[in-house]
């Protein structure tokens, strides 16, 4: 027996919030649309998967792993990262949840497939006020680690409250955290977007979410990844060893250097946060920079050694 079968319409959660229906899943979570009688509005209930575990060691760690993620999204109080409301222990069987503000709109995963690529005049303002959230996760020590599409959300899409927010802390480094989760010599990421020294050392610091943000960055513009190997060896060896591959007309463009610092394989060579990367795009005119398309010719954007 599992969430889906425990958690059913109906169910009420600290006898306030009822459940409606399962909106996503992913990992070891559900992910369940709710509404909050107390407070008049529609949350989404994010639930870990604990009934059935039978490695009750990885259990705890993946139990620390939840619960410090509500903290780490309670801490940041931004803007453009997902607001929590509340964090506990629902039923007998005690499982773990949080309380979410309920989106509406689509990750950018989905918008991409969907409509393809975005021109950067529509793109910076959003995508700058990212950056505004990441450089504050930076300061506070914390570094996502999984910065993809899909863990980007643009909210309200065309309407005078659209904006894009971060998901998903879930394998996050937190500095002032008093115990590392993620085993050392053990690789927790999407190999699409795994900076190079995280691939090979699982070395962290802010500036891998510096290369990952670049990385979405390209592929926001051209509509397709910048590393499109779908088997995992080779997406890693795409950031170790090949070097990546952006749409060459990018050469032409003052996007050039900005993204050939953010992406470089030498991480002491990249913007140092978030912060110094956004003010590096804040200076480039976007009217200025062509529509980019996900078939045009490429080239390579850095060296490796």
């Amino acid at each position: 027996m599992g969430l889906r079968d425990f958690i059913k319409k109906g169910t009420m959660v600290q006898e306030r919030y009822e459940i409606i229906r399962i909106v996503g899943s992913g990992g070891f979570a559900l992910v369940f649309e709710a509404y909050d009688h107390k407070r008049d509005r529609t949350v989404a209930i994010k639930m870990m998967e604990t009934m059935g575990f039978k490695n009750m060691d990885k259990l705890q760690v993946y139990l620390k792993r939840f619960e410090r993620e509500a903290m780490l999204i309670a801490r940041l109080r931004h803007p453009n990262v997902l607001k929590i409301y509340g964090y506990g222990m629902h039923g007998d069987d005690q499982i773990p949840y949080m309380i979410v503000e309920f989106l509406r709109g689509r990750d950018m995963s989905r918008h991409i497939d969907e409509c393809g690529p975005v021109h950067a005049s529509r793109v910076f303002p959003l995508f700058l006020p990212i950056l505004d959230a990441l450089g504050q996760a930076h300061a506070h020590g914390v570094v996502h680690k999984d910065l993809s599409p899909s863990n980007l959300f643009w909210k309200n899409p065309d309407t005078d409250q659209e904006s894009w927010c971060v998901l998903d802390f879930g394998i996050a480094y937190w500095r002032s955290a008093a115990a590392r989760l993620t085993a050392k010599n053990s690789f927790m990421g999407t190999p699409r977007y795994v900076a190079p020294e995280y691939a090979l050392t699982q070395k962290v610091g802010s500036t891998v979410d510096v290369y990952q943000l670049g990385l979405v960055l390209v592929e926001i513009l051209c509509g397709a990844p910048v590393v499109r190997e779908t088997d995992k060896l080779q997406a890693l060896l795409a950031h170790t060893k090949k070097g990546l591959v952006v749409p060459e007309r990018m050469r032409d463009t003052a996007l050039w250097p900005v993204l050939k610092k953010a992406l470089s394989a030498n991480p002491d060579e990249r913007y140092e946060d978030a912060h110094v990367f956004a003010e590096a795009l804040a200076q480039i005119p976007t009217v200025n920079l062509p529509h980019f398309t996900a078939d045009e010719p490429t080239c390579k954007i850095q060296t490796l050694p």
